[in-house]
């Protein structure tokens, strides 16, 4: 009995414990996953949505829209221009 007069089932101990295992293995995977997101890929996601906002835009007011940049010749420009200082 606890000291609160109370009785605590086994299965709500069994619930408990199985909550923190899943708790735990949850934070394992978040801590381990989240280097994964690199500079890089997040530099590439956000260039790639920009380039989605922006062709939505071009197709609502025209018919006609430039053809898109792909992200490495944006980068590879991006570094010409950066040597060429």
């Amino acid at each position: 009995m606890k000291p609160n007069g109370r009785h605590q089932s086994s299965s709500f101990k069994g619930r408990r414990v199985q909550m923190r295992n899943t708790l735990v293995l949850l934070l394992t995977v978040i801590v381990i996953t989240i280097p994964a997101c690199s500079k890089e890929s997040l530099k590439r996601t956000g260039y790639k949505t920009l380039q989605n906002i922006q062709e939505q835009k071009c197709q609502r007011n025209s018919s006609e829209c430039p053809e898109q940049e792909s992200y490495d010749n944006y980068q590879r420009k991006r570094q010409e221009l950066e040597t060429s200082r």
